[in-house]
Formats: C-alpha cells, sequence, structure tokens
C-alpha cells in the first residue's frame, strides 16, 4: 500500500505547532514529520490527517467530535492510542494546541523508552570469510584466475 504525501499546507502547520518544551523532539517518521517525547510518538501527519496519542479518556473526548475517528494507517489496522483530529479543526490553532498539549502530558506521563546499544561494527578485515566464489564468480567480478592443473 502506498502512503501519499501530507499537503505541504498540514505539514506547515503541524511544524508551526511543536509545544515549546524541551523533551519535545521533532523527527521524520515515513517521511513525515512527528513530535516525540521520551522516545515515544504524541502527534505527527500523517497523509491529510493529523494525528494524536491520547490517554483513554481524553481520547474518547476527542473521539466524541464530529469528524474525529480512530487512526487507521492501513485499513482494519487501528493504533489503539491514536486519534486523528476532525479536518474542521485545522483551522482552529487554538483547539489543535490544546489537544497537542494533552498528548504531550500523556506521552510525560509514559516511562522513557531506553535506547538500544548499537552491534559494534567489526573493525576492517576482522570479518569471517565467507565461502570461496566459484571461478565463475570470480571471473565475473574481474578477479584473476590461476588455473591448477593435476599432473
Amino acid at each position: 500500500m502506498k502512503w501519499r504525501k501530507p499537503p505541504s499546507e498540514l505539514v506547515d502547520l503541524f511544524l508551526s505547532l511543536v509545544p515549546d518544551n524541551p523533551e519535545v523532539d521533532v523527527r521524520a517518521m515515513f517521511g513525515t514529520p512527528c513530535f516525540f517525547c521520551h522516545g515515544h510518538l504524541f502527534a505527527g501527519v500523517h497523509q491529510e490527517s493529523l494525528i494524536v496519542r491520547l490517554g483513554d479518556d481524553e481520547r474518547a473526548a476527542l473521539l466524541a467530535l464530529p469528524g474525529a475517528r480512530r487512526f487507521e494507517p492501513m485499513p482494519g489496522r487501528a493504533m489503539r492510542e491514536y486519534t486523528c483530529v476532525p479536518a474542521a479543526m485545522l483551522s482552529d490553532r487554538e483547539a489543535l494546541e490544546a489537544w497537542l498539549a494533552r498528548a504531550l502530558a500523556y506521552a510525560l506521563t509514559l516511562p522513557a523508552k531506553q535506547k538500544k546499544p548499537r552491534k559494534p561494527r567489526s573493525p576492517a578485515g576482522s570479518r569471517k570469510p565467507g565461502p570461496p566464489a566459484s571461478r565463475r564468480q570470480r571471473v565475473a567480478s574481474g578477479t584473476t584466475v590461476r588455473s591448477c592443473r593435476r599432473s
């Protein structure tokens, strides 16, 4: 399934709403901007929608508004805590800021994600040698092939 790129107006609007909090990171996810806090995604843009992550009570309140819906990046695959804000709300900056503040408040209640340790890179030359290349592979790669004849 191929996703549509979000309209630039929506991306610009979203980026203008970055909460003023030093714990908020703005990162791209699947090519669209998203807001993260302690490693948790709490708001983002997906196709023509602005999504927020909320706790149960807040999510129920948002879903009660006309036009709000559960976030389904693929049909039938709803993401449990994520909701799309109503399209009509995109012109109400004050309401958007309030819902983003609620999403950030919820993200701050979640335990910080631990960074996974990076796998150490093997030093050059310490790689395990693979199986020897066949004669045909060596010829195709331009490697010199010496013929060995048994007597």
